[in-house]
């Protein structure tokens, strides 16, 4: 990793963190409900300038790479936990967002994230089109 992309990742590790109301994001596939509570996701890694950063959601539903830092909308993205069908845009799917929904809840649960929070994230995505 040469020095700048290393300041870079310091940079935005420094944005992505609680106190400024980004959490990891985690949970069962967003597109079919597969995995765990716990799965961790990356960015698309073709897409990616770091080749496999880290994927964070703030509390405006929007979702970052740590690296490449261009936050949009949850539901403008679209996820593979590894079982989908390949020849459907290589894997990746829209979100399902009532999976989304609840994936975030347990995701409140498991960060602490606050109540007001997490109550905000849900009417956003609820409110949605």
């Amino acid at each position: 990793m040469n020095i700048n992309l290393m300041y870079n990742f310091f940079l935005h590790n420094q944005k992505y963190n609680k106190e400024n109301k980004w959490y990891r994001l985690k949970g069962k596939c967003f597109a079919c409900n597969n995995g765990n509570d716990n799965d961790t996701w990356n960015h698309r890694e073709k897409e990616c300038m770091s080749k496999n950063g880290h994927l964070y959601i703030n509390h405006e539903c929007n979702v970052s790479c740590d690296l490449c830092d261009s936050p949009s909308f949850v539901l403008r993205w679209r996820f593979n936990c590894g079982s989908h069908e390949q020849s459907n845009n290589e894997g990746y799917l829209a979100a399902n967002r009532r999976y989304l929904i609840a994936a975030i809840s347990t995701l409140a649960k498991n960060e602490d994230i606050p109540e007001e929070i997490f109550k905000q994230m849900n009417q956003i995505l609820l409110d949605s089109k």
